[in-house]
């Protein structure tokens, strides 16, 4: 029935009409720039004027024609002002805002009018329009709008030139005040547009005939293939999109966008002089990212301590991200700080650390070996001086040991009692009869006269401040702490009753309430003579009836429970006598 020319227009026309569809759903799911929404919006109105074409080309009756009619003048017009509005949003140096708003509100009245326009009984509009129209028969029996065009046509056609002047005058305007390198491209801007102005200025100039020749249909086609191709392959001059590509390429540090399968999309500078292939990334180049940085966007749960990773003799630290929107996984974002500089100076830091903790250690053990040196030297001056004190002082130090032994080994005390403070307290455990030391050649008749003599309680505190003299007095130092604790507080009680300031329960040191204990069932244990000392037995007693008395009840149970070492400790003491 149709003819084959019919059949390559209708095709035509279906191929436009998809494209167009495509345009549609790109500008849907995709950002588009202000360059993008003209092109699917001129390639819209070509639909409707494809469809007019149709309508007149296969219409035989009155109303089918007129609403062709209808549809190729409507769009003609409108696309002459879209094909403005790109061109000038597209250049830089475009017209006033209030000359851009008058030229798109121009067809406006046209659309209105055409639209009222239904037939005769329309009045004025119609007339306006159409003077008078008539349907004649063509070839093959095929039907034709003939009319005669009223003043609204000749206005039409007037505003049609003027677009056609805005559109040549913005783009000899905008190429003679750029610069070289911007000319290239406003050019290939406005021959985009130009199959758009042809298409409107061959319609707006040539007879209302059915469309025998070709031209029209191909330059349609054109068009809009064009269209959708901008639509879909170029970002055009997206001011938010050149400003993120220009900070991200700024970026010193390399920088990956990839799809959900792990293949590169983009890539800044960075990451292509890192990655050189990933250069010719795109989506047809389906280039996937390295297996090292894949397996760090694989995983379920990031976190931005990832181990660093070395590539090209480089260190980084990466720093992945999800690209997501309403719960649904669109790609990965990696940024691999480099980390080079920073990681050799972690290197040669933790180097001089080593160092420092090496030569500090030897400090450290120097200064051990010097304070031992002290304490054994003033035990050894303490047994010239009196062999009683002497030997007092060492063996309370080993009773100390075992006591603080079995605190350590559980019980209130055995956080606080670290290997440390164990050491250290047996340690400067002998420093705390050192006030005896000074008065040593009085020692003798003090013990065996206390009541009588007041140099004893003295003591405590000359030890004091022999302590102060021979170690640097930094209460930081546990060391220093412990042995002035020591010699200060264990005549304390824990019932308040002792000497030198009266303290009770957990006001007197720990260290002090541990060497009190010890020192006491010395004291009780080995006496001078002429006194008698008491019998493990009797000393054991005695102690256990002082808890909560003269000693901690948790030191005292600790001391139950080291009955077998004080023992074996004990008869060591009486057979060496």
């Amino acid at each position: 029935m149709y003819s084959t020319q019919f059949w390559i227009f209708f095709g035509i026309s279906v191929f436009c009409l998809l494209a167009t569809i495509s345009c549609f759903t790109a500008t849907l799911v995709d950002r588009p720039s202000v360059q993008q929404r003209n092109a699917f919006m001129s390639s819209g109105i070509v639909i409707f004027l494809i469809i007019g074409h149709l309508l007149h080309f296969t219409g035989s009756e009155e109303d089918i024609l007129l609403l062709g009619a209808k549809f190729e003048y409507t769009a003609t017009i409108c696309l002459l002002a879209g094909v403005y509005s790109s061109l000038a949003a597209f250049y830089r140096t475009a017209p006033n805002r209030t000359l851009i708003s008058i030229a798109r509100s121009i067809p406006t009245p046209f659309i209105i009018l055409i639209t009222i326009a239904n037939n005769k009984s329309s009045f004025w509009a119609f007339n306006l329009f159409f003077k008078s129209y008539s349907i004649a028969k063509g070839e093959k029996a095929f039907c034709e709008f003939v009319f005669e065009k009223g003043p609204a046509f000749y206005c039409y056609m007037a505003f049609a030139v003027l677009y056609a002047v805005l559109i040549f005058g913005t783009f000899i305007n905008n190429y003679f005040s750029s610069t070289k390198k911007e000319r290239s491209l406003i050019i290939r801007m406005f021959l985009r547009l130009l199959p758009f102005l042809a298409v409107s200025m061959i319609f707006t100039f040539t007879e209302y005939k059915r469309p025998y020749t070709p031209v029209r249909p191909l330059i349609l086609f054109a068009a809009t293939a064009l269209c959708s191709y901008l639509v879909h392959k170029e970002k055009f001059r997206n001011l938010y999109d050149l400003s993120f590509f220009a900070v991200v390429d700024s970026l010193y540090d390399p920088l990956f966008v990839t799809d959900t399968n792990f293949f590169v999309r983009n890539a800044n500078t960075a990451a292509k002089i890192l990655f050189p292939e990933y250069h010719k990334a795109n989506y047809k180049n389906q280039i996937p990212i390295a297996p090292e940085l894949k397996k760090i966007l694989n995983q379920e749960v990031y976190t931005m301590d990832a181990k660093n990773v070395r590539i090209a003799s480089r260190e980084f630290s990466p720093e992945p991200h999800r690209i997501e929107r309403d719960g649904i996984l669109y790609g990965y974002i990696l940024v691999l700080n480099d980390v080079t500089e920073q990681s050799n100076k972690y290197m040669q830091l933790e180097h001089k650390n080593i160092q420092l903790s090496v030569g500090y250690k030897e400090i450290e053990n120097d200064l051990l070996a010097t304070r031992s040196k002290i304490v054994g030297g003033l035990i050894q001056y303490a047994l010239e001086q009196d062999s009683y004190l002497g030997e007092h002082i060492r063996r309370t130090s080993n009773y100390t040991a075992i006591l603080v032994k079995h605190l350590q080994s559980g019980g209130k005390y055995a956080s606080t009692i670290t290997n440390e403070y164990k050491a250290i307290l047996c340690q400067v455990t002998p420093l705390h009869d050192a006030g005896k030391i000074i008065f040593a050649t009085n020692a003798a008749q003090a013990y065996a006269n206390p009541e009588e003599n007041d140099t004893l309680p003295e003591h405590v505190t000359s030890g004091t401040k022999l302590i102060d003299r021979l170690f640097v007095n930094d209460t930081s130092d546990l060391f220093y702490t412990l042995a002035k604790d020591v010699a200060l507080y264990h005549h304390e009680w824990w019932d308040g009753t002792g000497y030198p300031k009266g303290l009770k329960e957990e006001e007197i040191p720990l260290g002090a309430r541990i060497v009190a204990l010890a020192n006491e069932f010395d004291l009780l244990t080995v006496k001078r003579p002429p006194t008698v000392p008491y019998s493990f037995a009797e000393a054991y007693t005695t102690i256990l009836s002082s808890s909560g008395k003269q000693f901690d009840p948790e030191i005292v149970e600790a001391f139950k429970n080291a009955r077998k070492e004080f023992l074996e400790m004990y008869e060591q003491v009486t057979k060496a006598k």
